[in-house]
C-alpha cells in the first residue's frame, strides 16, 4: 500500500476518507502490517466510529484500500 497521489487529486473523496487513508498508509508499513480497528482510528482522528467505518467504506469502494474483517474475541 503506498500514498496514493490519485486519491489525493480524486475531488469526489472526501478529506476524512484521504486522513484515514494516511493513517492506515502510516500503520501498513509497520512489521506486522496495519491491524487496527475502527475504534482505534476514531480515537487517532478525533471522530465516532461511525464516521470511521463510514469512510472505510468509501475508501475500499473505491479501491484505495483492501481490508480483511477480523471478529473480536470475547
Amino acid at each position: 500500500m503506498y500514498f496514493s497521489e490519485e486519491l489525493m487529486k480524486d475531488k469526489s473523496i472526501k478529506h476524512m476518507s484521504k486522513c484515514l487513508h494516511a493513517k492506515i498508509v502510516s500503520l501498513h508499513h509497520a512489521p506486522n502490517g496495519c491491524i487496527a480497528g475502527n475504534e482505534y482510528f476514531a480515537e487517532a482522528l478525533g471522530v465516532a466510529v461511525s464516521t470511521i467505518t463510514t469512510h472505510m467504506k468509501i475508501l475500499e469502494k473505491n479501491d484505495f484500500i483492501q481490508r480483511a474483517l477480523v471478529p473480536k474475541k470475547y
